[in-house]
């Protein structure tokens, strides 16, 4: 079987994080089998050794009981932002932090201009968080404007937000919250 990029990503992201956990294949079967996905250890091994594709179940609960974000485990490795990584969404490399942005639903893949930015931003981001944080930009101020006002605004914003909710875009100076 051979994988895409993307596939094989997920096989050496599995691998790595498994491993720097000292985890065995049995023991990741076994976290899994408690949040109710069946994948056998000999699975797990043949997802790693690119011989088994992940469905996006797998992918998803492999990402839980691994104590990381699934896109965590979409990244290719890479040891700079700036370093072309291959992937599924493109038929060229990509920089890794474009991609990254990508994943996170930040920044879209195809264009620069504001207008696409906003326009990806506003099918990216659920709905229910889009209630509870102002247009994150004007569909005409460029990209890089918005993003920083949106930072700047974030102390802001989190009085406004409904208690109990997270913000997407914490300010760096906010005080963590306490949780009730």
């Amino acid at each position: 079987m051979e994988f895409g990029a993307t596939g094989a990503a997920v096989a050496a992201n599995l691998r790595q994080i498994r491993t720097s956990q000292n985890l065995l294949y049995t023991q990741v079967s076994a976290r899994l089998r408690e949040i109710g996905r069946e994948i056998p250890p000999l699975a797990v091994r043949r997802i790693e050794d690119g011989e088994r594709q992940t469905t996006v179940d797998d992918l998803v609960a492999l990402a839980s009981v691994l104590g990381v974000s699934p896109v965590t485990l979409l990244m290719p490795a890479s040891s700079v932002r700036s370093e072309l990584v291959e992937t599924a969404a493109r038929s060229r490399p990509i920089h890794a932090e474009r991609y990254w942005y990508w994943l996170l639903a930040d920044t879209a893949l195809a264009e620069d201009s504001s207008r696409a930015q906003f326009e990806f931003q506003t099918r990216s981001i659920p709905a229910w968080e889009t209630l509870h944080i102002p247009r994150m930009l004007d569909p005409d101020a460029p990209w890089i404007e918005g993003r920083q006002r949106l930072l700047k605004d974030a102390p802001q914003r989190r009085s406004e937000r409904p208690q109990g909710s997270v913000s997407r875009f914490p300010h760096p100076d906010d005080p963590e919250e306490e949780s009730t």
